[in-house]
């Protein structure tokens, strides 16, 4: 009896016009929210991690969810300007990280900072960030659980692309 249902649900379905169709599909499924998680690198290998005002018992990365219509690229960007006040470039694929509990994805890069700028131009810039600091992989404080998984996704996503 589903069987049979679910063929004339799909029969119907497909004579819906697109615009229709994608209403549909967002009125049934479970929505999910885009942020992003910048890795942002130093010339000596070390990573730029924050600790936030509203978390601050373990570490983070710069980050933050993308606005509506806005590229994760652009998100990622805009981020560590607001936050941490540097520029930055995105280097590589990005790497992602589902919480289907949290019903959120992460769009997780590896970033190296701009030409002209340095480590020392990192700081707390906005009211979210009270302490930054660069970490060399191997010696990263406890980090927040989500920025935890978005590390491991990334390296192994890294490990996995062809040279």
């Amino acid at each position: 009896m589903r069987d049979r249902f679910d063929r004339v649900v799909f029969a119907m379905y497909r004579l819906l016009p697109e615009g229709l169709t994608h209403r549909v599909v967002r009125t049934v499924m479970p929505s999910y929210t885009l942020g992003v998680i910048p890795f942002i690198t130093g010339g000596d290998g070390r990573v730029l991690l924050v600790r936030q005002s509203y978390r601050p018992d373990r570490w983070g990365a710069p980050g933050g969810l993308c606005s509506r219509g806005e590229h994760p690229g652009e998100t990622t960007v805009r981020e560590a300007r607001e936050e941490v006040g540097v520029a930055i470039e995105i280097v590589g694929e990005p790497a992602i990280a589902v919480d289907p509990v949290r019903h959120k994805v992460q769009f997780v890069t590896r970033c190296r900072l701009a030409d002209g700028v340095g480590p020392e131009d990192a700081t707390p810039s906005s009211s979210e960030i009270v302490e930054v600091g660069w970490f060399a992989p191997e010696e990263f404080p406890a980090l927040l659980s989500d920025v935890e998984g978005a590390w491991s996704a990334l390296r192994a996503a890294e490990r996995s692309r062809p040279l």
